[in-house]
């Protein structure tokens, strides 16, 4: 048991990229998992979501950033 692991609990919106796919984003900081393992870390309390990108607001444009 790893006790420096701290469990956070949000609850993501799905969201289509530009790439077509499905990702799973937080609301609250606008990080965006990849779907699939975002879907496992629910049922499965030690995976933990894939983080791919950031949505951001540049020139007044949203733009996905990914990392």
């Amino acid at each position: 048991l790893n006790t420096n692991v701290k469990k956070v609990k949000w609850e993501a919106r799905v969201w289509k990229g530009p790439d077509g796919k499905k990702y799973a984003v937080n609301p609250k900081d606008k990080t965006v998992y990849d779907y699939d393992s975002y879907m496992i870390a629910l049922k499965n309390p030690e995976a933990n979501p894939i983080l791919v990108g950031q949505i951001i607001v540049k020139d007044g444009k949203t733009v996905f950033k990914k990392m």
